[in-house]
Formats: C-alpha cells, structure tokens, sequence
C-alpha cells in the first residue's frame, strides 16, 4: 500500500465526503435491528418531520422505534465513535506512543470504575441518577490519566513501553474494583446497568441523554483541532517544543483535562469500548499524514462512521438479540493491537 499526503485541499473535500456518507448512514443505518422495518417505513417517518400531513397515517410504534430510539442511538453513536478516535489521536500525540488510547492506557477503566461507583451509590437519588455517572466518569478518567503519567515518568521521562504497562496495570485495578462494586451492589437492576454497560453498548440513547456527548464532542473537539499545531510541535519532543516557545506544561494540562472530559462523558454514556482511538488514528495517519491540522478532522468524521455502522452490525448479527458493541471493537482491535506491537517491538 501507498501512504498518500494529503493537501489542505484535499483533506477540506474528503471531510465534506465522509461528512455526507455519515448523513447519508444515519437512514441507512435505521433499518437494521430487532424490529424488521422496510426503506419505504423508515423514509416515511423521516418524511413526516418534514411534511407531516403527507405522512399522517404512519403507524405509531413505527415511528418510535425509528425516531426514538434508532435515531438517537446512531447520533450517540457518531459521538461517542469520534471523541474516541479523536482522544486516541491526541493521546498518542502527547505521549509519543503509537500504542496509546483511552483503552490501553487505563482511563476508559478508570471512567468505568468511578461510572459504577455513581450508579452503585446515587443510582436511586431522585433528579441526579443521570448525571452522577457522567461525573463520576470524568473524575474516574482524569484521575486514572494523571496516576498514568505520575508512575511512568522518572527524571529521564516516561518511556512507551512504560506509559503502556502503567496504564494496563491501571486498567487491571480499575477492573478489579469495578467488579467489587457489582458484587456488593444492593440492588439488581443497578447490577443488570453496570454490567450491560461495562461490556459497550448503545442501546440507552435517547433524546434526553444524548446533549451532553454531542456537546462535548463538538466544544472539545473544537478545541482540539485549534491547538493542532501545538500537537505538531509537541510530537517532535518536549525539549524541542520549549525550545519553539510552548508552554508544555500548560499544554499538557489542557489537553488532559479536555481528553478526560471527552472520554469520561462517552465511556458514561455508552460504556467501555476498545481500540477505537488506537485503530481509526493509524489508519488515518497512514493514508493522510501526521499533520494534526489535517488528521484530526478526518480522524473524528472516520471514527464516528465507523461506530456508527459497527452499532448497526451489532444489532443485526444475532437479531432480534443484540451483540455488545464493545465485542466487534475487541475482536477488531485486539489483532490490531498485536500487529502494532510486533511492527514496533524495537
């Protein structure tokens, strides 16, 4: 295969592209899942938000299940898709480590953990429940990146093979404990939530719990991609990056609080899913480049198409029944993760 460099113009037609494939996936997407609807049923209930009286006749549980629930779980989709591609991307930006994501370097875990821990103890608090596990997962996954960062560094630094095996032991403990909670959970349905949410899935999504991915995603990413070319210079060291004039300890700071922002709210909302943010950033880098300025639009439009369709297959593999999420995205990055360690075993 052929690595391609892409221009600035090139990068600005393939966003619109994929921007368009991914408008273009959501009505696609709707037909797939338990209940067996045809083309013409889920374009008429598109239809009847643009002309109501034209499709007044179109059954109720219909439209339910295609605006209520199909169509809010393909837009958490293309949040929670993006936001962790696009935190792998940078991760591996500041950590200058080809094998760092949320997942191997244990802040997915520790979200999930802290995720539990909220559903466990406030699940029953009348007005909060939905929100404590979004805290809770920001704190989980900001608490878990620092602790990464405090054990791999020394006074030479943090080495790859150092941030990797920190953050698998992290994600060990956190696991642990997260299995702690479910055992002396005083309640099954709280059981049945955190163990159906810790293996990935989108099936929660509704209308009322999907604003605050869809803002994070865009007020974090937006604030990504403007310091683009601060992640261009970071990623050449962090001496040659004093040396130009950054600030790298301010740098570092924002960018961790933002990855665990984006990270806590999407593991909270759909769970723990895997080797998205290591598999869509070097499929990216391979074609288009390193330069941040033109991987991390592409990054987070390729990482929301892909869990988007990912989810769709999900529901249909084993219909009426539904397969985690967080299994297909294993079972694809788990060989991919093995394949980066024999290519980077030097």
């Amino acid at each position: 295969m052929v690595k391609y460099d892409f221009n600035r113009k090139q990068t600005t037609i393939l966003c619109v592209v994929l921007f368009c494939l991914i408008l273009l996936s959501i009505p696609l997407t709707s037909f797939l899942g338990s209940a067996n609807l045809s083309a013409r049923q889920v374009f008429e209930v598109y239809g009847s938000k643009i002309d109501p009286t034209r499709y007044a006749s179109i059954q109720k549980n219909i439209h339910n299940i295609v605006w209520e629930l199909r169509l809010p779980r393909a837009i958490l989709s293309i949040c929670v898709g993006g936001g962790l591609a696009l935190c792998g991307a940078v991760m591996q930006a500041l950590t200058r480590n080809v094998m760092a994501e949320p997942y191997t370097l244990g802040v997915a875990s520790g979200a999930s953990f802290m995720a539990a821990l909220s559903i466990s103890l406030m699940g029953n608090i009348a007005g909060i429940s939905g929100v404590t596990p979004s805290i809770g997962a920001f704190i989980g996954a900001f608490v878990s990146m620092i602790l990464v960062y405090r054990i791999a560094t020394d006074r030479y630094g943090a080495s790859s093979t150092k941030l990797i095996l920190t953050g698998i032991g992290i994600s060990m403990i956190c696991s642990a404990l997260t299995q702690l909670v479910i055992s002396f959970a005083n309640s099954e349905r709280k059981v049945q939530s955190i163990v159906y949410w810790s293996m990935g899935s989108l099936a929660g999504a509704r209308w009322d719990n999907i604003l605050l991915p869809v803002l994070v995603l865009l007020i974090g990413g937006a604030f990504l991609c403007i310091h683009a070319e601060s992640l261009n210079i970071l990623a050449m060291g962090n001496e040659t990056a004093t040396v130009l004039g950054l600030n790298v300890g301010r740098l570092q700071k924002r960018l961790i609080l933002t990855l665990s922002a984006i990270t806590g709210v999407m593991v909270a909302a759909a769970g723990t899913i895997g080797f998205v943010g290591l598999i869509i950033p070097h499929v990216i880098r391979f074609f288009i480049g390193a330069d941040h300025k033109k991987t991390l639009p592409v990054t987070i439009l390729i990482g929301s198409l892909f869990l988007l369709w990912i989810d769709a297959v999900a529901r249909w593999m084993v219909a009426p029944k539904e397969l985690p999420i967080g299994v297909l995205t294993a079972l694809l990055g788990g060989p991919f993760f093995l394949l980066l360690l024999k290519r980077n075993r030097g």
